[in-house]
């Protein structure tokens, strides 16, 4: 590709991706219901955190005593910060300086009880080149943090890319709108990669939780558990990876997107671009057939088929 020219492509995976999670039922579905009259029964009276099913928080009803585990307590009430509704497209693009742009937009659905706050993206090792940018949002590459690849499960954890606007209220992304303009620059060619969104605010209580009250609390507070988890494209692998190497991970991808139902593995596009993909992982002197897999991807019918095309494709060549 010359040097003055820019390849952009567009990829709207965060609408269904962001189902994923979604299948599997949540530490707060778990939790036991919180009586509408506030009072507790014998049989829960060493439980301490509880599901409000109808404002769809969690209650945490402390001892006021610690002495006294079963006498009066006293009661906080938790939003959590997964109650956001994500889509993420990101436009991607070659630039001058041979560098991969990706460009987000982040969308907060309608339907979300929370305005988005914060958002991390899994980026490549310690050894990656990024850069972030956003005009009003505040940015931070965080290294040594192995984030787990929640969204591509089977991939490397890597380092972190995090924007927020906790310190800002007013400028978060409301239910219904979006916001873009989130940057990142890398020499690091795309690949799936995993995306955390959150809305409100972290928990907060007058002093330290009693032992019994962190313990049933702690699994509501884990990243995964409290943030939403959306599939999206980011840089994942330096430009001298093996070809193989890449193709071998979305082949892994496509099997995801077909174990959750996104995309339909009896498909003529999921069949021949799997069967592309198992010959470019191959370990054999054959190059890979990088012009069959543009001519079929060019084929997709459905705008996730050619949002994973186009991406493997930027990666693969």
């Amino acid at each position: 590709m010359c040097a003055t020219q820019t390849l952009k492509i567009v990829f709207l995976v965060g609408l269904v991706a962001a189902r994923c999670s979604a299948q599997e039922t949540s530490e707060f579905d778990k939790l036991p219901v919180w009586p509408a009259n506030g009072k507790l029964t014998e049989k829960l009276q060493d439980r301490y955190v509880f599901r409000d099913v109808s404002s769809f928080e969690v209650v945490i009803a402390v001892p006021t005593d610690p002495g006294n585990p079963q006498g009066p307590r006293t009661i906080y009430r938790y939003r959590p910060q997964n109650q956001v509704d994500p889509r993420i497209t990101v436009e991607i693009s070659r630039a001058i300086d041979g560098r991969v742009q990706y460009r987000y937009m982040l969308a907060n659905a309608a339907g979300a009880r929370l305005p988005i706050r914060a958002w991390s993206l899994v980026l490549a090792g310690p050894e990656s080149d990024v850069e972030l940018d956003h005009p009003k949002w505040g940015k931070i590459r965080l290294k040594g943090t192995s984030l787990e690849q929640a969204a591509h499960p089977g991939a490397p954890a890597g380092d972190t890319a995090y924007w927020s606007r906790r310190d800002a209220p007013g400028l978060e992304i409301a239910p219904g709108q979006s916001a873009g303009d989130f940057v990142l620059k890398s020499s690091y060619l795309p690949g799936f990669t995993t995306a955390y969104v959150q809305g409100g605010q972290p928990l907060s209580t007058r002093g330290e939780l009693p032992f019994e009250v962190a313990e049933q609390l702690i699994p509501l507070m884990r990243l995964k558990e409290d943030t939403r988890i959306v599939l999206t494209f980011g840089p994942r692998f330096a430009p001298d990876t093996d070809k193989r190497t890449i193709a071998a991970d979305y082949q892994r991808g496509l099997q995801q997107l077909a174990k959750r139902g996104l995309l339909s593995d009896k498909t003529s596009f999921h069949e021949e671009a799997t069967g592309i993909l198992a010959a470019c992982a191959n370990p054999s002197p054959n190059p890979c057939p990088v012009v069959k897999l543009a001519e079929r991807f060019v084929r997709a019918s459905s705008p996730l088929e050619k949002e994973v095309g186009s991406a493997l494709l930027m990666a693969l060549k």
